[in-house]
């Protein structure tokens, strides 16, 4: 079974620690990442992603901690200098990305600071994880996506995506990502980015008054038995 996420964590500050989070985890990414920023931990082998998520926290020794996901390349000038707005209700700070592919930024991918306190209480999450709490976009770069790297990747990542951008209240700026989404974009596996956005509008349209059944969405395994299911000649990776 493949390592749903992987954390490391960068002790920052006194009130800070970044974490890093992964599934398949490359060395070179991982010495990058060690190079900068020496104590970086990562923590592996955890099935699901919610407990991920938790034990990473756990790991934290600190009231905020910040998590790199694998797909991305933290972007030039990101160095884990800010501090959470300390007269603010706790709440997560999701930083933006870059998708390459289909020319967007938005904070989908981007590495996020997390309050531990409300990783801990997360036990039962909605859609997205980090969404489930309170949360502040800040729009300053953190990563460049590399969601496309594989064809399961990139059709994994749009397909969540689109149900989460499908399953809530539409504003412009919804609106405006899910067009991106859902248009053909360019560069290595482009077209299952593509279709993972297709597959999850048609899985969307056929469950939106099920819930339980969109969050079949939020199970990465689940998603994988479904690539392959739908598309048994292809290759995962």
């Amino acid at each position: 079974m493949d390592n749903l996420f992987v954390r490391t964590v960068i002790n920052k500050s006194i009130s800070l620690d970044p974490k890093y989070m992964n599934e398949q985890i490359n060395d070179h990414l991982l010495k990058k990442l060690k190079e900068k920023f020496p104590r970086a931990k990562w923590c592996k082998g955890v099935q699901g992603q919610t407990l991920a998520y938790i034990t990473a926290a756990s790991m934290s020794e600190t009231d905020y901690f910040f998590a790199v996901f694998p797909k991305s390349e933290i972007a030039e000038g990101f160095d884990f200098s800010f501090q959470p707005d300390r007269f603010r209700n706790p709440c997560h700070y999701i930083f933006d990305c870059y998708i390459p592919t289909l020319d967007l930024r938005y904070g989908w991918g981007g590495i996020i600071l997390y309050n531990k306190k409300l990783v801990m209480k997360t036990t039962k999450p909605q859609l997205d994880f980090t969404m489930s709490q309170d949360h502040h976009s800040v729009p300053i770069l953190s990563a460049i996506s590399n969601c496309n790297e594989t064809p399961l990747l990139a059709y994994r990542s749009s397909f969540r995506e689109v149900i989460k951008l499908l399953q809530m209240k539409p504003t412009v700026e919804s609106q405006y990502r899910l067009k991106k989404w859902m248009t053909l974009g360019k560069g290595p596996n482009a077209k299952w980015l593509h279709r993972g956005a297709i597959d999850g509008k048609d899985y969307f349209e056929t469950y939106k008054d099920q819930y339980n059944k969109l969050m079949y969405s939020y199970d990465y395994e689940w998603i994988k038995d479904k690539f392959i299911s739908s598309y048994p000649t292809e290759i995962l990776d």
